[in-house]
């Protein structure tokens, strides 16, 4: 066959691909026409109709699946990744680890352009086989950006019976004119007066997952989530009807909190509510350092503990990191192993073992019965959460938890050894316990944006990554 007919032949498949695509709104979610749509918003000082002050609004989208767009950061130019406007040596490395897969494709021969696409139209056609469109909602409150930087959002994610959170947020003693104390107003939605939207067909069929996809695409835009099919998330990480196997991973990360000094800091804007007799576990795996420059390859914690638990904890990044090849847009694993590729970051490793290290991620967060502020992350790629409890998982557990889009008015239930994958620069935050009398691990997955800068700003940039960053000036 010749190489016409070979690309003739692809680009019919791709028309019919994007024909199908266009049927979308037929196998998309229904919204819930029952619901009501008032916002338990718990705002500190005001009653009654001031408790939203504006914030939240009716967007009134009446687009449908076809014309899916984001009013929020999933239309930042860079997708899913954090690049830094700085010029330094760092953040020059940062924009060359960015550029490395656009550039690479953009040379390569029209032979292997033709097998990405193939490889490309062959993920998608999976993606839709086995994950379900979520219309976004048209008629549920939506938050703008802006909003949530500007209040502290929390997401109550308990059943009717379950006692209200109230998250008291700690700020810093002391004011000063470089660091005044700033009190946010606080907003509490809850997800059983249905100030959310759900989806929740996949509840009843293990071999779905969800998504938003989006047909008419011309800018790659990202998708906002990734939730697996739940029978592929209990088989790769083998923890269907498995106690051994989930007990072994909560016996790691309580060996973990043990070995530290106390909890994890997030800055001032990401706060983490738990319980006093808990530590928060952030950043366990390879960091920048803040007392000099380099990286950190291997946390202290991780040395304090077992090598039978390390292992337990990479073995968890490897599984992940199957899933996120599996369900994550070509494009978007071209872009993080170019990355990887190019600068060589320091991906998570363990002090048992330091010839083995994980493909994708760097480090973990985890807290024990905790929830968070809806936030935005600083990272290069899609992150990963997945919650955990001592038992045996079954396909049919029940929800535990969501996971919350509150600028998209979305949240995503989900039930021990789920696994989903989120854009970072999409507002997010983990909701509290559905039932109080559980005790759920949340884990979160993810690589910063700046361990790809190396820390390092005196040394130089080689001339491969030079030419990466005057081709990422000329974009942007």
């Amino acid at each position: 066959m010749s190489p016409k007919r070979k690309g003739d032949e692809i680009a019919a498949g791709s028309r019919r691909l994007a024909e199908r695509s266009r049927g979308c709104d037929k196998a998309a979610l229904p919204f819930r026409s029952n619901r009501t749509h008032s916002i338990s918003a718990t705002l500190t000082g005001m009653k009654g109709d001031e408790m939203t002050g504006g914030l939240g609004r009716l967007d009134g989208r009446s687009k449908g699946c076809d014309e899916a767009t984001f009013p929020t950061e999933s239309n930042h130019t860079h997708g899913v990744s954090w690049i830094p406007k700085a010029k330094s040596a760092s953040s020059k490395r940062i924009k060359a680890a960015y550029m490395a897969a656009e550039v690479h494709n953009n040379g390569s021969t029209k032979k292997n352009k033709r097998r990405k696409i193939q490889r490309s139209n062959k993920k998608e056609m999976k993606q839709r086989n086995h994950l379900i469109h979520v219309e976004l909602p048209q008629s549920f409150r939506i938050f703008s950006q802006e909003e949530t930087q500007e209040n502290d959002i929390f997401v109550d994610g308990g059943d009717p019976l379950n006692t209200r959170i109230t998250p008291k947020v700690l700020r810093n003693a002391t004011s000063s004119e470089k660091n005044p104390v700033i009190v946010k107003p606080l907003i509490v939605l809850k997800i059983a007066d249905n100030d959310l939207y759900v989806p929740e067909h996949h509840l009843m069929d293990p071999t779905k997952g969800l998504t938003v996809f989006h047909t008419n695409n011309p800018t790659n835009q990202p998708k906002p989530f990734v939730l697996c099919p739940r029978i592929n998330s209990l088989s790769s990480t083998a923890q269907l009807n498995n106690l051994d196997v989930t007990t072994a991973l909560c016996d790691a990360l309580d060996s973990i909190e043990r070995a530290m000094r106390c909890s994890s800091k997030r800055g001032s804007q990401k706060h983490v509510i738990h319980d006093t007799t808990n530590k928060f576990i952030g950043c366990i795996g390879s960091q920048v350092r803040r007392a000099g420059t380099g990286v950190e390859p291997i946390h202290y914690t991780l040395k304090k503990v077992n090598i039978d638990h390390q292992k337990v904890i990479m073995s968890l990044f490897r599984q992940i990191e199957h899933l996120f090849e599996m369900f994550i847009d070509s494009q978007q694993v071209r872009q993080i192993k170019h990355a990887i590729d190019l600068i060589n970051p320091c991906t998570f490793t363990i002090p048992g073992d330091e010839r083995k290290h994980s493909d994708i991620y760097s480090a973990l967060a985890s807290v024990l019965n905790g929830y968070l502020v809806t936030h935005i992350d600083e990272d290069m790629t899609y992150g990963a959460i997945t919650l955990h409890k001592r038992s045996a998982y079954q396909l049919t557990d029940k929800v535990v938890a969501y996971f919350n889009f509150p600028c998209l008015g979305i949240s995503i239930p989900l039930r021990p050894g789920d696994v989903l994958f989120f854009n970072p620069r999409e507002p997010h935050c983990i909701s509290s316990r559905c039932n109080n009398a559980d005790e759920i691990y949340s884990v979160s997955l993810y690589i910063k944006s700046n361990i790809f800068g190396l820390n390092d700003n005196d040394r130089k940039l080689l001339p491969g990554e030079e030419k990466l960053v005057e081709e990422y000036n000329k974009k942007y």
